[in-house]
């Protein structure tokens, strides 16, 4: 039993003294990648290239707020997928899965969204090469070929095809040349976790080149099962990418396929507030359906995409896309030997998209115009406590069955003009049109004809704009304010119980206003980059549980975002890099009344006033997912041991003060805050082999990743234990 308090003071302090000194410079939007790939061999002052803008650029020449973390970064930190991310890109928040909804929940500074299968958009965009992924969860593969991955913080429809209110992930795997290139990997640590992984690109011949990569992992479940005294809550995936690229002058086409497949026994445990302190198991689990618990993933895709020089500094780029996602899953939410509620459930998504973009890079004027098509089909089955679990079973007796066809087309461009040779001046829109038909079905709940089909439609068009000012006195100091339209789509919540009435919802906005500093000095050796911003966020999309088979979603008012966020990397000599980055965010809702029910209760909040049910007033309360601090540390060493050998090493420390899963700010419903502490210690041969050994959560520290309550219960999924093992590394 873990016993869980409240408040981590020494983190606080880390953050406060980062913090103090991020403030002697102006603070504005900051961005940069981790420089753990500023090797022995590197110059200190190399430059990191990222295509944030639809074009190369400079990293610390990109007036975004956006971080960026390379191949050599993601491994010494050991992110083995996008899930790991959190703790190493400021304000990025990540969930464990979130229940019977089939989607991880990504939150940047605050702005989190919902978790929902279908009906609603997610507030954060991810991107594989280029294309939209409609799951979050659908970028949880190895990233073994991946060359870096970038987040962009804030609104980002100016310049990229699915709109994104709060920011977007952009993962970007290598392209293949004609050079030979590959490396294997295989690792194996404690729970029985093995790791195997490989990536090699080279010549086809003629303008042809081609890469294929793989990668499979399993693990042995963290929990026994007090019922059967059997482990429980294993694991098991593999990937696999294959690309082929030609290249003729002015223009080449890359065709990408991937394919992931993973399974994994998913568990809750009950989260109890006892004396002011929430208890919950890290060992233990009692569940008496063992055999049937795990959920199945199945997600991939096709990709072409083709770049065109049409004409001096100006090339226009297609990217065509399928891909879909099939996800089933049997849960133990109440995680008890009673059947109270043991859901099934699937959900399968195509989607297929359409981008055309043309980007021109002039002496004074650069820009980029752009349009985007978005078709998406989703299908939903879920029943509760099922006669039995299996598929057959789902589809002979959903509740609810729930369809849905979006379609979404979007013009798009930003445009950037020198005044001067150290002022500029930045605009953008965005015209977005999105039309969602859906179908609800509960017949199977009643006799025939008692519960008719819900049918709706719901579509909104938006105009979505930007503007910014940037000065560049020189190629080491980038200051820029900036201000940005963000936009939801509206939508439909999927589970309104068998009668009940048709749930539908408008649009969310919010305006986003950030400033920041990017600076380099002594040689580039020292970078400290700065942010400042403030969201005014209205029409919140909330959803909120009625009771454990019903939920509604609703516009609920307003809230407001205030914060900055600082990072800085010392590299004080070739192959020693120094770096720590800190987020201080207050998310709070300024108006908002939410209905009190068994799935939302009171908590310790007033009733508001003149509405016409009980309702309380949650004006005040933090905003989902939205944590108070967080940030981390790094120390990451590379230097030569004898001959052409090399240690390396990677220590990294992570932290987040507490944030809520819910508007109601339950102490239960929360993660606590947490901490962690990651190390990875190596000797890479001269031939290219490197023998390690790696640690994760080093301290051990557990905490709750997600949570909700059914009734007067709250179930909870808890953060992994401390991991370690050994591991070969070869690279050609």
């Amino acid at each position: 039993m873990k016993i869980l308090t409240r408040g981590h003071g020494r983190t606080l302090g880390v953050a406060s003294l980062l913090l103090a000194g991020s403030a002697l410079m102006p603070a504005t939007a900051w961005a940069q990648a981790a420089t753990e790939e500023q090797a022995e061999a590197e110059p200190a002052n190399a430059d990191i290239v990222v295509t944030a803008q639809r074009r190369s650029e400079r990293l610390q020449d990109v007036p975004i707020a956006i971080s960026a973390l390379g191949s050599e970064g993601l491994e010494s930190r050991g992110i083995a997928s996008a899930e790991d991310l959190q703790g190493a890109i400021p304000g990025l928040s990540i969930t464990g899965f979130a229940g019977v909804n089939s989607t991880n929940l990504v939150s940047l500074r605050g702005i989190a969204g919902q978790p929902v299968p279908i009906g609603a958009s997610q507030a954060t965009a991810v991107y594989l090469d280029g294309v939209f992924l409609a799951k979050p969860d659908a970028a949880f593969f190895a990233l073994e070929d991946v060359e870096r991955v970038e987040v962009l913080r804030g609104p980002q429809g100016t310049l990229y095809g699915r709109n994104a209110t709060a920011g977007a992930i952009n993962i970007i795997t290598r392209e293949p040349s004609q050079q030979l290139e590959g490396k294997l990997a295989a690792s194996y640590g404690n729970y029985n976790s093995i790791d195997l992984g490989g990536y090699v690109a080279g010549p086809l011949g003629g303008n042809f080149s081609g890469s294929l990569s793989g990668s499979y992992s399993s693990r042995d479940g963290y929990y026994r099962n007090t019922v059967t005294n059997n482990r429980i809550g294993k694991t098991d995936s593999y990937t696999g990418r294959a690309r082929v690229k030609y290249e003729n002058g002015g223009f080449d086409a890359t065709l990408s396929g991937d394919y992931t497949s993973r399974y994994s026994q998913d568990i809750f445990t009950p989260a109890t507030l006892v004396s002011g302190q929430v208890l919950f198991n890290t060992k233990t689990v009692s569940t008496n359906i063992e055999d049937q618990i795990g959920t199945r993933l199945k997600t991939g895709g096709v990709s072409l995409t083709m770049n065109f020089e049409a004409a001096n500094n100006f090339t226009v780029t297609s990217v065509s896309s399928y891909r879909t996602f099939d996800f089933f899953t049997i849960y133990d939410i109440d995680a008890t030997t009673a059947t109270s509620i043991q859901p099934i459930f699937t959900n399968k998504i195509d989607t297929f998209s359409q981008e055309v973009r043309g980007v021109y890079t002039g002496e004074r004027l650069r820009f980029t115009i752009g349009a985007n098509y978005y078709q998406e089909e989703g299908d939903v089955m879920l029943r509760v406590n099922p006669v039995a679990y299996t598929e057959a079973q789902l589809r002979l007796d959903p509740r609810p069955h729930a369809q849905n066809h979006l379609t979404a087309l979007a013009g798009f461009g930003q445009f950037e003009f020198d005044i001067t040779d150290t002022l500029t001046v930045v605009a953008g829109a965005r015209v977005n049109y999105e039309t969602r038909d859906f179908s609800i079905d509960y017949s199977t709940a009643g006799t025939p004809g008692q519960y008719p089909p819900i049918i709706g439609n719901v579509n909104d068009t938006a105009f979505l704009p930007s503007a910014g000012l940037n000065f560049q006195p020189d190629s080491n100091l980038l200051f820029y304010v900036k201000a940005s339209r963000g936009y939801q789509s509206p939508g439909f919540a999927y589970q309104p119980g068998a009668g009940g009435a048709l749930n539908t919802f408008g649009a969310e906005k919010l305006w986003a206003y950030e400033g920041g500093a990017k600076m380099q000095f002594a040689d580039r050796r020292i970078t400290l980059n700065t942010a400042a911003f403030r969201y005014d966020y209205a029409g919140i999309q909330l959803r909120r549980l009625i009771s454990p088979l019903i939920s509604r979603i609703e516009n609920v008012g307003s809230a407001k975002v205030t914060g900055i966020e600082g990072e800085l990397i010392v590299v004080p000599v070739n192959g020693l890099t120094l770096s720590a980055q800190a987020t201080y965010s207050e998310g709070v809702y300024t108006n908002f009344c939410e209905g009190i029910t068994t799935g939302t209760p009171q908590n310790n909040d007033p009733q508001c006033v003149g509405t016409p049910a009980p309702t309380a007033d949650r004006a005040g309360n933090a905003l989902n997912q939205a944590p108070r601090w967080s940030g981390g540390a790094s120390i990451n060493y590379k230097t030569p041991i004898g001959g052409d050998n090399k240690l390396n090493f990677n220590l990294s420390y992570s932290w987040e003060s507490n944030s809520y899963f819910t508007a109601a700010n339950e102490a239960q419903v929360s993660t606590g805050g947490w901490h962690k502490l990651d190390a990875r210690a190596g000797i890479e041969l001269a031939n290219g082999l490197e023998a390690y050994v790696f640690g994760h959560n080093i301290t051990g520290d557990r905490h709750i990743v997600m949570a909700f309550r059914f009734g007067g219960a709250v179930s909870a999924v808890v953060s992994d234990p401390a991991t370690y093992g050994v591991g070969l590394k070869f690279g050609f």
